[in-house]
C-alpha cells in the first residue's frame, strides 16, 4: 500500500511540473501555487492524513507561527510527525512553492500510517467462496 500512495504522489507531482508553466502568466514565478498559502497546505495535508485530532505541544516550535496563528495547530502537528523540520524556514501566509509540496509529500509518504485501517474495499470478499469464478 505504501508503494502505491508513493506512486500516486509521484504522479501528483509530475502533474505539478506539467501545470506549472501555464501559471507563470498568473503568479509571474512558474514555482508558486497561485490562491493557496503555506498555511492552507498544511491544513489539508494534515486533515488528509486524519492527524487534526493528534494532540500538540502549546510552546511553537517555529518563531514565524506564534501560538495565536490561524494554522498554528497544523504546523505544531505537521512538525510533530515530521512533515516539517526545524530547517524549513516559512509563514503560514506564504505563497504555497511547489518544491515545498513535494518536500512535505515526501515527508509523509514516509509516515507510518495504516492506510489500511477502514479501507473497505480492500476486503470486498473476505469469504473466498463469494469470489465470482470470472474474477
Amino acid at each position: 500500500m505504501k508503494a502505491f500512495f508513493s506512486f500516486i504522489m509521484a504522479i501528483i507531482m509530475a502533474l505539478f511540473g506539467l501545470i506549472t508553466p501555464f501559471f507563470t502568466g498568473i503568479t509571474g514565478d512558474p514555482a508558486q501555487v497561485p490562491g493557496l498559502t503555506v498555511g492552507e497546505w498544511l491544513k489539508s495535508l494534515v486533515s488528509s492524513f486524519n492527524l487534526d485530532a493528534s494532540p500538540y505541544r502549546a510552546e511553537p516550535y517555529f518563531e514565524s507561527v506564534p501560538a495565536t496563528d490561524t494554522y498554528f495547530k497544523e504546523v505544531q502537528i505537521s512538525y510533530e510527525r515530521g512533515l516539517l523540520t526545524k530547517t524549513d524556514m516559512f509563514k503560514t501566509s506564504d505563497t504555497l512553492e511547489i518544491s515545498f509540496v513535494a518536500v512535505t509529500l515526501v515527508r509523509a509518504a514516509r509516515l507510518n500510517l495504516d492506510l489500511d485501517a477502514g479501507l473497505p474495499f480492500l476486503d470486498t470478499f473476505a469469504n473466498s467462496a463469494a469470489v465470482p469464478e470470472s474474477a
